[in-house]
């Protein structure tokens, strides 16, 4: 029987999908006013909506698929009460000596690491952070400065061109 099932199922699913095809191919003739022979827009999308209907009726007919036992795959769920997740947060290890954590505090105790002094190692972050964007700027106003100066000696030059073209014609009128 589950074969035959299967076969059915297939042949519904293929049936509606070409009923979905056909009415989107209507609503693209619909769009692109086209049409081949009697076949236009409004016909063939008439045609797919159609199709769609009936192919909603037998499936409104279609028994629904069967259920899974799904407390023959998870016995926990059989009694119907909630069940208490297991934590995946693990006791910390025990080493020789103590635990981990408390290891950790010896040795920055050791290192003489304390809050004083992350405190005061996050402020010089902050102060070479500061220095690091005046610098980005002094480099940025110092490249304007030099594309300035790159501008006024080429139009210095333009100027002393049109300066001793003046002076030439000057000189050139009084020898006349």
């Amino acid at each position: 029987m589950a074969a035959k099932t299967k076969a059915k199922d297939k042949m519904l699913n293929m049936v509606y999908s070409l009923g979905a095809a056909v009415v989107i191919l209507g609503a693209l003739f619909k769009i692109n006013h086209w049409s081949i022979g009697p076949l236009d827009g409004t016909v063939v999308l008439a045609i797919g909506l159609i199709a769609e209907a009936i192919i909603f009726v037998i499936f409104a007919f279609d028994p629904p698929a069967g259920e899974y036992d799904w407390e023959k795959a998870y016995p926990e769920l059989a009694d119907g009460e909630p069940v208490a997740r297991k934590s995946s947060i693990q006791a910390e290890p025990e080493l020789e000596g103590g635990s981990l954590s408390q290891k950790l505090d010896d040795l920055l105790k050791d290192a003489r690491i304390d809050a004083e002094l992350v405190t005061s190692l996050k402020h010089s972050f902050e102060k070479l952070g500061h220095s690091v964007d005046a610098l980005n700027q002094s480099t940025e106003d110092a490249k304007n400065v030099s594309e300035q100066l790159n501008t006024l000696s080429g139009n210095l030059s333009s100027l002393n061109n049109v300066y001793g073209g003046m002076l030439s014609a000057m000189s050139g009128k009084n020898n006349g």
